[in-house]
């Protein structure tokens, strides 16, 4: 084999990992198209090397123009990749000629590859005209159809470099890359005059796409370094930034906690001070020397009332307060119901109110943390008994949850007077309560564990007709954090 064969052999093999090494950062980094233009230009590269291995050492003129064939085919597709390549790291894009300049050249590909560029027969003599180390059998003539493609590719890649040098030759990567490309261009010249005039020559191009391939990289590897230098900076600004959002996120929350302290502050003492008065008064009453036994007991009993509504805002408070899901274990759904239906009768006795189990289709058990579960079923219970005092009925039933999976969805329904569209959007918000003796925590206690433990609390009430809580009980996993409430 011809050291020329060897030579370009050598060259495409260094195309080849070219190819594979870029192709590989474009799958990994698919918006950044330079590296799929430069690995489609190094494929032609390649094509164009072995054509011209296959030229040098072929032993027929029908074998020299097999490697004329792909040597002309990997020059015609290597055109359009070298303009798409400088006009994505120039930044000077030109769709329209890049799409007539792909067009002109993949036909020019497949007439080459048709037999209609070379012919056999028509045949030089390898001292009269050749290219680099011709046989002694010469080569085929390029026709008159071939020339014209060839001499049209040439035309549209200039034409493409000199729009590109009019937008962006200002930068030191614009006027290297332009440089590397015209010579390039020059090279494809170089062997096609010597392929139509009488004098011998080394072919030019499968040596300078190398060089080009090599400079190229470099410049792709600067790119890339500048990018990563660039990603580093923003990286450090967005780092600041987050630091500064995080810290300013911190103040809000203080605010908003001081805020909130003193809202519900606000809120306790007006509930307070209304008992502490009455209070006072039937203490200032008591100490009247001349009172009678009858107002005696009188006074002393809303002293008694009064300080056990104290007694039930302070619980209902460390209720609100007290963290959920820190005890959580598998309970019952039976005896979590039952339980809390008996304590909602100590705390509210109705001897003339029906209370019924309607409990089926449920799991035996749900985790939960049981106290607060419990105390939020028995806070919804009691407000269904405020609701129906004097006689009616209050139905607790169950079902699984809608999605399936773990949980359980409990239903308190009484037939009590129901509340209007305003009593029905505050009566989560804390405080907020339409009973004398209440203290307004007990919805609010009770949204506050069921979000806890993943589910929902909605309620359906009309006035007049009666009231449903639906609490959605949808158990987390131990790591994940109950919801601030």
């Amino acid at each position: 084999m011809p050291v020329e064969a060897i030579i370009s052999i050598a060259w495409a093999a260094v195309h080849g990992y070219l190819v594979l090494y870029h192709g590989f950062i474009y799958g990994r980094r698919r918006v950044e198209r330079e590296y799929r233009a430069y690995a489609l230009l190094s494929l032609c590269f390649a094509v164009h090397a072995l054509g011209t291995a296959l030229l040098v050492s072929s032993q027929s003129v029908a074998g020299a123009v097999h490697g004329q064939t792909l040597q002309v085919v990997g020059a015609s597709l290597a055109a359009p990749q070298l303009l798409e390549f400088s006009q994505i790291l120039t930044g000077a894009p030109d769709r329209r000629l890049l799409a007539v300049t792909r067009t002109w050249c993949m036909l020019s590909a497949g007439l080459c590859a048709a037999g209609l560029f070379f012919d056999p027969a028509d045949a030089a003599p390898a001292n009269a005209r050749g290219l680099m180390a011709l046989p002694d059998h010469g080569a085929a003539v390029l026709s008159p159809c071939g020339l014209a493609f060839v001499a049209g590719i040439v035309a549209l890649v200039i034409v493409g470099l000199a729009r590109v040098a009019t937008r962006s030759a200002r930068t030191a990567v614009a006027r290297t890359l332009l440089l590397l490309t015209l010579v390039v261009v020059a090279g494809g010249a170089h062997d096609v005059l010597v392929h139509l005039l009488p004098f011998r020559s080394v072919q030019a191009l499968p040596h300078v796409a190398l060089f080009f391939a090599g400079a190229a990289a470099l410049l792709l590897l600067r790119r890339f370094l500048l990018a990563d230098e660039q990603l580093a900076r923003q990286t450090f600004e967005l780092g600041r930034s987050y630091d500064a959002l995080r810290r300013v996120q911190e103040d809000l929350v203080v605010k908003e906690q001081l805020a909130a302290v003193g809202s519900l502050s606000a809120v306790i003492a007006h509930e307070v001070r209304n008992p502490l008065a009455i209070l006072k008064n039937a203490i200032s009453g008591l100490r009247r020397p001349s009172l009678e036994a009858q107002d005696r007991a009188t006074l002393g009993s809303i002293v008694l009332e009064e300080t056990e509504r104290l007694g039930r805002l302070v619980d209902a408070l460390l209720d609100y307060a007290q963290p959920v899901g820190s005890q959580r274990r598998s309970v019952a759904v039976l005896e979590l119901v039952q339980g809390a239906v008996e304590a909602a009768r100590r705390l509210e006795p109705q001897p003339g109110v029906e209370v019924s189990l309607c409990l089926s289709d449920v799991p035996e058990s749900v985790e939960c943390d049981p106290d607060m579960l419990g105390k939020a079923l028995t806070n919804v219970l009691v407000n269904a008994l405020q609701a129906v005092e004097g006689g009616g009925t209050v139905t607790v039933s169950s079902r699984p949850p809608n999605n399936g999976g773990p949980g359980v969805v409990l239903s308190v329904a009484d037939t009590g007077t129901g509340m209007d569209a305003l009593a029905r959007s505050r009566a989560r918000d804390p405080f907020f309560t339409t009973r004398a003796r209440g203290t307004g925590l007990g919805l609010a206690i009770a949204d506050r564990v069921v979000r806890a433990h993943g589910g929902t609390l909605d309620i359906e009430s009309r006035h007049g007709v009666g009231t449903t809580v639906t609490l959605s009980i949808r158990p987390r996993s131990p790591s994940s954090p109950p919801p601030n409430g």
